[in-house]
């Protein structure tokens, strides 16, 4: 991608943000929804939300109730769905190929506004192994991006571990998550982006057809930053 490179911007009526990177020397693109949830958004009670949600995308949908179905019909048109949990925000892709961008899109749409919220319990456990990987043999944190947030943000929200701890995880419940889906995951709080070979009118009619009946909601804002500690610190 180069700076001169057409760039486009449109807003459904739902408050859905579209952009599309016209890249038309290439033979495949890139789709991905973005979301402004993540560990910052989190009170301390519920760290760990963000991600435990996105872990039951991929489970199921509504439109897709089987997880194993949901994945094989955007591998069969060539894509690959994935998601990723960060401290500012969320973001789920795909490659797409460019005649066969209606799947992913619809795929896509359906996982994030329609989840079926399935597997709690199996998830649950996947997620405790994870964090058994940020942990020594006596479950004192070694992770060093997890310890350098702590000692720069201490008590704000950014210093709280993205995949949460297990005491907060263990204590999450179905009510929990479907509650953050339905004040993260409104139209005015994602952003739906492609880069690829594509006309940016036909990726704004893809994105109504898949998108278009998210409701609107609310737009998440960061919890202020306070004072950061000064000086060096030595965390060990």
């Amino acid at each position: 991608m180069h700076l001169n490179d057409p760039v486009h911007k449109s807003v459904l009526a739902n408050g859905l943000r579209v952009v599309t990177v016209e890249l038309g020397h290439l033979h495949a693109g890139m789709l991905a929804a973005y979301v402004r949830a993540g560990s910052r958004h989190e009170e301390a009670q519920k760290n760990g939300v963000s991600h435990f949600l996105e872990h039951l995308f991929f489970r199921g949908s509504t439109g897709y109730p089987d997880g194993r179905l949901l994945n094989s019909v955007v591998e069969d048109v060539g894509g690959n769905l994935n998601g990723v949990t960060t401290r500012d925000h969320g973001y789920y892709y795909t490659p797409v190929h460019p005649q066969r961008l209606g799947i992913p899109f619809a795929v896509l749409g359906d996982m994030l506004a329609r989840p079926l919220f399935k597997e709690v319990e199996l998830e649950r456990e996947v997620i405790l192994e994870e964090i058994l990987d940020e942990v020594d043999e006596e479950g004192r944190d070694i992770d060093v991006d997890n310890l350098s947030k702590r000692a720069l943000f201490a008590d704000h929200p950014l210093g709280q571990k993205i995949a949460g701890t297990r005491e907060t995880v263990s204590e999450l419940r179905e009510d929990d998550l479907r509650a953050h889906h339905a004040r993260a995951y409104g139209a005015r709080n994602l952003v739906l982006c492609a880069a690829g070979p594509f006309a940016h009118a036909d990726i704004v009619r893809l994105a109504e057809e898949g998108f278009g009946k998210l409701p609107a909601g609310e737009q998440l804002r960061d919890p202020p930053l306070g004072n950061t500690p000064r000086g060096p610190k030595l965390v060990a």
